[in-house]
C-alpha cells in the first residue's frame, strides 16, 4: 500500500523512470507542466437552514455563480462529463475548452430578520409535470378564445398584456383554490380587463410621432366611430352628436394640409372627449359579456385542472383533502355520524332525525393522517318542522376549514405542503453551450446552466422533503412551465451564433401558461431591481426579504411569490397578500397593475398599524402622476411614510423578466419613467432603520448604471394602465 490515490491523475515526472520508461522515450526533451482539470471549486459551507450545497465557493458579501457546468451532488443526472483527450506520444492530459458562463448575482448567505405568526400549512395538491402541461394547454386555449372573443365582437386584437393583468387583478379578490386562473370571484366583471378593452374601441391607440401619421390615425379613428354607432344599438342623440363630431373633423382634415402634430393631437383630444362617453355607452354591454365569458371559461377550465390533478395523485393511492366526522348530537335523543370529503364540501346534504335543533361537532382531518391540524368546533344546525320523519339539511362549503394558530411568533419558516408528492415522473436534459434543455413528452424548456445551479442552491435550502433530489428536475420544468415560454431556441444548435438576443415568436403548437405567447409579453411583469440596489437596501435599510420575485430573478433566500405550490420547493412564502409579518425589513417592486398597488398599499398600511415591533417596507413603484394612481396617493398621504425618493427617468435601469433565458447585452433595460421609492415605516422601524440622509444617498448611488453592456429601453417597462384606462404612450 503506498497511499496513493488511484482517482487521481499520477504526476508525470520530469526524469525517466527505470521501472516504467528507462529510455525516457514518452517524456518530451523540455519539462512540460501538466495541465490540471478546469477548477471546480466546490467547498462545502455551513447553513442555518441546510448543511449541504452543491455550489462553489462564494463570498460572504455576494454571491456570484462559477464557471463551470457540472452539479456533482446529482451526477447522474445534471453533470455533463467533460472527457479529457489523451496525446500518446506526449502523455499530456487536454481537456476541452469551456465557455464561461454569464455572472449571476444573488446572496443567500443573509439571513431573513422576517418575524411572522404561525400559520397552516399549503393545501394545494403537489405539482405534476403531466397536470402543469394540461394547465398549460388550458390556459393557451383560455388565451386564444379571448382573442376571439375580442375580433368577433368587438373587431380589435385582444389589448397586449390585457389577459396578463387581468389574472393579477382578479388574484387579489379571488377566494377560490386554483393557484393561477379565477375561479371564486364577487364580481365576474373584471374592472381592469374591461378598462383595457375600452380604451382599444374603436380603434387600439398609438403613439403619434410626425404629422402624416396622426392625421392617419385621426381619420381611421373618425370612421371607425362613425361606423360603430351606426351597427350598435344606441340612442339618436348619442347616434346624431357622434356623426356630428365626425362630420366636423372631416371637414377639418379636407381643409387643413399643413397642421402640425400638436394640432392633430389636440383635435384627437376634442373628438375622443366629444364620442367617447357614447361609444362607451354602445360597447358596454358587449365588453361586459366579454369579461363574464372569460371568467366563466376560467372557472371551467379551473374545474378540469382539479380534476385531472387529482386524477393523476389517485393513481398513485394518493386520496384527495380532508374528511369531516359530523357527530349530531341530540340531547337526550340519539347520534348520527357523516363523513364528507374535501371534494363535497360544496354543497353536502346529511340526513337528521325529527324535528330539533342538534349541534353539530366538527373534526377536520387531514388525509394520509397527518397530525398537524384538528379543529373542533360547534354549529347549531336548525331541522325545518313538518311531518316527516327524516328532514335533510344544507351543509354549506366551509370558508376557514383550518383553525387559526395560537398567536406565537416565529421566525419566518417554508411552506409545509398537505398533501404528500408522489414520486415524479423522469425529465430529460442536457446541456449545450451552457443553455439547459429540460424535455417532458416532447416539451423543452430552457434556462441558463448557472440558474438551473442557482435553483438547486435554493431546493437544498428551502426542500425537506426530497433530500436526494430524486424529483428536482421535475419540480424545476413544473416552474418553468408556469412562467415561461417554452421551447424558444432550438435545442439541438446552441452555438453562440445562432442564440437570439431574444425569443422569436413563437410556433402555432406551443403554449405558454403565466406570461403570453407574444415576444417579451410578461417580461414587465417579472423585472428585477439591479443587484446594487439590492446590496444598497441590505445594507442601509437592513432588507432582506422581496416581497414580489420569483425563484427565477430573488436575490434574498427568502420572498414572497405567486404561487405557493411550484415556488414553495425553491423559497417562497407564498403570495403577498397572505403574508403577514410582524417584524422585519422587506422590499417591494410590484408588478404594474392598479389593482394589486392599491391591495399592496392597504395591506402594508394594516401591517404597520397592527406592529409594535421594527417594521419597515421599501416600495419600488413607476413615477405615475399623470393622472396619479390611487395606490401612490395614498401612499404618499401615509402617516407611515417617512421617505419618498424619485429616480429620474432613463437614468437607471432594470434586470430583465427573461434574465434566466437572455444574453449578457440583454441584461438590462433603462426605464423609461421616473421610479418612486417610497420608504414605509412604524415607529419602531424608523428607529431602527430610518431614511438618514446618508443613507439615502447610498440608495441613489446604487442606482447609477454600472457600465452594463448596451441597455436598452424597455417597452415593456414603459405601458402602464391610468385610471381611464389609456396607455401612456398614447
Amino acid at each position: 500500500m503506498t497511499g496513493e490515490s488511484l482517482w487521481e491523475m499520477p504526476v508525470v515526472h520530469k526524469s525517466p523512470h527505470n521501472g516504467t520508461d528507462p529510455l525516457g522515450i514518452s517524456v518530451p526533451d523540455t519539462p512540460t507542466d501538466v495541465r490540471s482539470p478546469p477548477p471546480f471549486d466546490l467547498k462545502r459551507r455551513r447553513d442555518s437552514e441546510a448543511s449541504i450545497t452543491s455550489l462553489g465557493s462564494m463570498s460572504p458579501s455576494k454571491r456570484m455563480k462559477m464557471e463551470g457546468p457540472s452539479i456533482p451532488q446529482v451526477t447522474d443526472i445534471l453533470h455533463t462529463a467533460v472527457i479529457p483527450q489523451y496525446d500518446i506520444w506526449s502523455c499530456i492530459v487536454q481537456f476541452p475548452s469551456i465557455t464561461p458562463l454569464p455572472r449571476v448575482y444573488w446572496n443567500f448567505d443573509i439571513l431573513s430578520n422576517a418575524i411572522i405568526f404561525e400559520h397552516p400549512p399549503c393545501t394545494m395538491p403537489p405539482v405534476h409535470p403531466e397536470a402543469e402541461s394540461y394547465r398549460a394547454q388550458l390556459t393557451n386555449k383560455l388565451r386564444s378564445q379571448y382573442q376571439e372573443l375580442c375580433q368577433t365582437r368587438e373587431g380589435i386584437d385582444a389589448p397586449r398584456e390585457s389577459f396578463n393583468r387581468w389574472i393579477l387583478e382578479r388574484k387579489v379578490m379571488d377566494r377560490g383554490n386554483d393557484p393561477m386562473l379565477p375561479t371564486h370571484c364577487a364580481h365576474e366583471v373584471s374592472p381592469s380587463m374591461y378598462r383595457e378593452i375600452m380604451s382599444d374601441i374603436p380603434v387600439r391607440g398609438c403613439r403619434l410621432r410626425h404629422p402624416v401619421e396622426a392625421r392617419k390615425y385621426v381619420f381611421k379613428y373618425a370612421e371607425a366611430a362613425k361606423k360603430m354607432v351606426e351597427s350598435r344599438n344606441c340612442s339618436p342623440d348619442s347616434r346624431k352628436i357622434v356623426k356630428w363630431s365626425v362630420e366636423d373633423i372631416m371637414q377639418w382634415l379636407r381643409r387643413q394640409n399643413s397642421a402640425t402634430l400638436e394640432d392633430y393631437q389636440e383635435r384627437l383630444t376634442h373628438l375622443k372627449t366629444q364620442c367617447g362617453p357614447h361609444l362607451t355607452d354602445a360597447a358596454k354591454s358587449s365588453v361586459e359579456g366579454i369579461c363574464q365569458k372569460i371568467y366563466h371559461l376560467s372557472c371551467e377550465s379551473a374545474k378540469k385542472i382539479y380534476d385531472k390533478h387529482w386524477e393523476i395523485l389517485k393513481e398513485h393511492g394518493i386520496e384527495g383533502g380532508s374528511i369531516l366526522d359530523l357527530d349530531f348530537i341530540h340531547f337526550g335523543s340519539h347520534c348520527q355520524t357523516a363523513k364528507i370529503s374535501s371534494s363535497q364540501l360544496f354543497n353536502h346534504r346529511v340526513k337528521a332525525s325529527k324535528t330539533h335543533v342538534l349541534t353539530a361537532k366538527i373534526q377536520c382531518l387531514i388525509s394520509n393522517n397527518h397530525p398537524f391540524l384538528l379543529q373542533r368546533s360547534s354549529v347549531r344546525l336548525r331541522c325545518t318542522s313538518g311531518r316527516c320523519n327524516v328532514t335533510w339539511i344544507v351543509i354549506k362549503r366551509l370558508e376557514c376549514p383550518f383553525p387559526k394558530p395560537y398567536p406565537r411568533r416565529v421566525q419566518c419558516y417554508q411552506i409545509h405542503m398537505v398533501v404528500s408528492c408522489p414520486r415524479l415522473p423522469s425529465i430529460s436534459y442536457h446541456v449545450e453551450n451552457n443553455v439547459g434543455c429540460l424535455r417532458f413528452k416532447g416539451e423543452v424548456l430552457t434556462l441558463n446552466q448557472n440558474y438551473l445551479q442557482k435553483l438547486e442552491h435554493l431546493y437544498r435550502i428551502h426542500c425537506r422533503d426530497d433530500r436526494p433530489l430524486e424529483n428536482f428536475l421535475p419540480r424545476v420544468w413544473c416552474l418553468l412551465r408556469r412562467y415561461q415560454l417554452q421551447d424558444w431556441c432550438d435545442c439541438h444548435d446552441l452555438s453562440p451564433a445562432n442564440l437570439p438576443s431574444q425569443p422569436p415568436s413563437k410556433k402555432p403548437n406551443q403554449s405558454s401558461t403565466l406570461f403570453g405567447s407574444s415576444p417579451n409579453e410578461g417580461t414587465g411583469l417579472q423585472g428585477a431591481l439591479p443587484v446594487p440596489v439590492f446590496e444598497a437596501v441590505h445594507k442601509h435599510f437592513g432588507v432582506t426579504f422581496e416581497l414580489f420575485a420569483s425563484p427565477l430573478n430573488c436575490y434574498f433566500r427568502q420572498y414572497c411569490s405567486a404561487f405557493p405550490d411550484t415556488d414553495g420547493y425553491f423559497g417562497s412564502r407564498g403570495p403577498v397578500l397572505d403574508f403577514h409579518p410582524v417584524s422585519g425589513s422587506f422590499e417591494a417592486n410590484p408588478p404594474f397593475s392598479e389593482e394589486l398597488l392599491n391591495a399592496m398599499a392597504e395591506h402594508f398600511e394594516r401591517l404597520l398599524a397592527t406592529s409594535s415591533e421594527p417594521l419597515s417596507f421599501l416600495v419600488f413603484i413607476p413615477e405615475w402622476r399623470d393622472p396619479p394612481i390611487p395606490a401612490l396617493l395614498r401612499m404618499e398621504n401615509s402617516i407611515f411614510k417617512r421617505k419618498t425618493v424619485v429616480v429620474p427617468a432613463f437614468e437607471h435601469e432594470y434586470r430583465s423578466g427573461l434574465q434566466h433565458v437572455c444574453s449578457g447585452s440583454d441584461l438590462y433595460h433603462k426605464s423609461v419613467h421616473g421610479t418612486l421609492v417610497l420608504i414605509l415605516q412604524n415607529e419602531a422601524g424608523f428607529a431602527k432603520w430610518g431614511p438618514t440622509d446618508e443613507r439615502v444617498k447610498g440608495l441613489l448611488d446604487a442606482y447609477k448604471p454600472q457600465g452594463n453592456p448596451s441597455p436598452s429601453t424597455s417597452a415593456s417597462e414603459g405601458r402602464r394602465e391610468s385610471v381611464d384606462g389609456k396607455s401612456a404612450t398614447e
